[in-house]
């Protein structure tokens, strides 16, 4: 499937390219160059030459002159090329303005064509990628086979809907989770080429129907783990997954252990 853009994503987008639009037209405004007449500029192998056109007074007449910029003269010539570049941006960004401030707010989406049908209706009809709920509910209903646990292990930890993870940890992360309505799997295993890993929280930004992987490294001062840990990163790194693109990391030790604050971090972060 092609990458998912939403309809938020897209509104978000334009919110915040008409802020930068305004604000760059505001810094634009305040530091008006006061610069007279007109640049002309030629251009060769060698070099470029600047001319400056400019009204004077000769015998009580008003006559335009060209005269020729030498080298310790170019800030006149910098002035004029700014002064027209800028006014040339000014009337960019007003043009754009026009064009993003008629879609700021729109309101028809093809998300929301399925959302308004009544019931009887969603009830036989396909809405293909276009519903959210219809999404979430497949993604999260695809069955896997997770790494289980061993008969001899007598930990016992659970989040709130019941799912059994490793650690205090991970029951921080599972419970923030589900507190932020944000789907995910526990230990659900993928391939990297010839290797099957089971990353620890398999999540889905909803929004932007965009999978990461949710690794937890847990006992960062045993040197053997954190060797572990790296041949594990490394693998993803093979595979072309990329930190902070497609998965992301929390780490602990026993004198610094994990925080609520990294986690809701996280999750702001990357999966709201």
């Amino acid at each position: 499937m092609k990458e998912y853009v939403s309809a938020e994503q897209v509104s978000d987008l334009i919110r915040k390219r008409i802020d930068f639009l305004k604000n760059t037209y505001e810094g634009i405004s305040h530091h008006a160059i006061e610069q007279e007449g007109r640049l002309e500029a030629t251009a060769n192998n060698r070099n470029n030459r600047y001319y400056w056109v400019h009204e004077v007074k000769e015998e009580g007449k008003t006559v335009l002159k060209r005269e020729y910029l030498r080298k310790n003269n170019l800030e006149v010539a910098s002035r004029i090329a700014q002064k027209n570049y800028e006014e040339l941006v000014k009337i960019a960004i007003a043009s754009e303005l026009k064009v993003l401030k008629e879609v700021e707010c729109f309101s028809d989406t093809a998300e929301k064509t399925y959302a308004l049908l009544p019931d009887a209706r969603k009830a036989i009809v396909n809405p293909g990628e276009l519903s959210r709920d219809a999404y979430v509910r497949e993604w999260v209903s695809k069955e896997y086979v997770g790494l289980g646990f061993d008969k001899g292990d007598n930990t016992a930890f659970f989040a709130k809907n019941g799912i059994r993870v490793r650690s205090k940890s991970e029951v921080l992360i599972a419970n923030a989770l589900l507190d932020c309505g944000i789907p995910f799997k526990y230990e659900c295993p993928i391939e990297l080429g010839r290797h099957i890993k089971y990353p620890d929280f398999t999540v889905l930004n909803v929004k932007t129907r965009k999978v990461f992987y949710w690794e937890h490294f847990g006992i960062m001062d045993d040197e053997g783990y954190v060797n572990s840990m790296m041949e594990k990163y490394r693998l993803y790194e093979k595979r072309g997954l990329v930190l902070g693109k497609d998965y992301i990391v929390t780490f602990e030790s026993r004198s610094v252990p994990l925080s609520t604050q990294s986690v809701e971090n996280i999750i702001k972060s990357f999966l709201i």
